[in-house]
């Protein structure tokens, strides 16, 4: 069975897990670009400001220069905020904590967690789409 890729290379390739990521949410199971296409989607979101949520030690410069700020704040930052997510207070473990910015301002607000950082990031920091999840999950609690 042949699947054609959405990616930048629009090729048909066989539909397996060798040319394709396997996604169980998909009707056939697998993603809709081939590998070598997402893979340069990837690669392309990590060079970017928004896709710089990982920071380890090897680029925790290059991150404190992307949001105007040093190390010596971002080691503050860390310090006030007692070396936990601003939200949910968990730990980063070997990982550094994000650095969570107001993307109208692109004034720094604190440091986050991935998880923290992934969600206000997908909702674009919309409060009504937050309020609702909120809701979706108090629903289910009843």
């Amino acid at each position: 069975m042949k699947k054609t890729c959405t990616g930048e290379c629009k090729r048909e390739l066989e539909a397996s897990p060798d040319n394709f990521h396997i996604r169980k949410q998909m009707r056939d199971g697998l993603k809709s670009q081939c590998k070598q296409c997402q893979a340069k989607q990837n690669k392309a979101y990590r060079e970017t400001p928004a896709g710089a949520v990982i920071i380890t030690r090897a680029n925790l410069r290059r991150c404190c220069r992307l949001y105007d700020i040093t190390v010596e704040d971002y080691d503050k930052l860390f310090a006030d905020q007692g070396g936990v997510c601003a939200i949910c207070g968990a730990s980063p473990g070997k990982k550094k904590l994000a650095i969570d910015h107001n993307h109208k301002t692109g004034k720094v607000r604190g440091l986050l967690c991935m998880s923290c950082n992934v969600v206000l990031g997908h909702t674009d920091e919309n409060i009504e789409i937050l309020e609702d999840i909120i809701a979706y999950i108090k629903k289910d609690e009843k």
